[in-house]
């Protein structure tokens, strides 16, 4: 019987990594050439501005969560609008204002961030995907999942910010706490 420890058996794990060492240094290089190649935001020079990226989004979800409407419109254009699924498109202002009325609460949990992303006019894009857990003013919980993408200026100022998300789950809720119809809704 052959002993797992035994330096002549190929699959002994010694074996194994003292004669391939080379080989993993040489694929993690391999790796990093490629991708700079087809990623290049992801290569050493592109990691400052990844950086800079995800600072505008965990810039922009600190100052919601913390209701601070001033400091959120600082992170925008002055002519910038917000396209939300509930509320239509409105100006950064009017959004905020009304989000922040209707509003006892938003606790929100980043699940993911993308950026490189550059819109068909040439402008960059950034966005992330989170759990809203969202409270109305009246202590309802509507809680819901989100896409948000946002359209950049030269200097990472928000032009445009755009909501995606699925309404079904709170639509009624919010029509009902609000008293308003949802954007997306059909009026009678």
């Amino acid at each position: 019987m052959n002993n797992v420890f035994d330096k002549t058996n190929p699959w002994n794990k010694e074996a194994v990594m003292k004669k391939n060492w080379r080989i993993g240094p040489i694929c993690l290089f391999t790796a990093l050439c490629i991708s700079t190649l087809f990623f290049p935001g992801r290569s050493q020079g592109g990691e400052t501005m990844l950086k800079e990226k995800r600072k505008i989004v965990t810039n922009y979800l600190k100052t919601l969560e913390s209701r601070d409407l001033e400091g959120l419109l600082a992170l925008f254009t002055p002519g910038a609008v917000v396209h939300s699924p509930m509320y239509g498109k409105n100006s950064t202002r009017k959004f905020y204002t009304d989000f922040f009325a209707d509003s006892k609460e938003t606790n929100v949990t980043l699940l993911g961030f993308f950026d490189q992303g550059q819109g068909t006019d040439g402008k960059p894009l950034v966005g992330y995907w989170a759990r809203f857990d969202w409270v109305l003013a009246s202590g309802a919980h509507a809680p819901f999942d989100v896409v948000v993408v946002m359209e950049l200026n030269d200097r990472d100022l928000i032009e445009a910010l755009h909501i995606v998300m699925d309404t079904a789950f709170i639509r009624g809720v919010f029509e009902k706490e609000t008293g308003r119809t949802s954007a997306g809704s059909k009026t009678k």
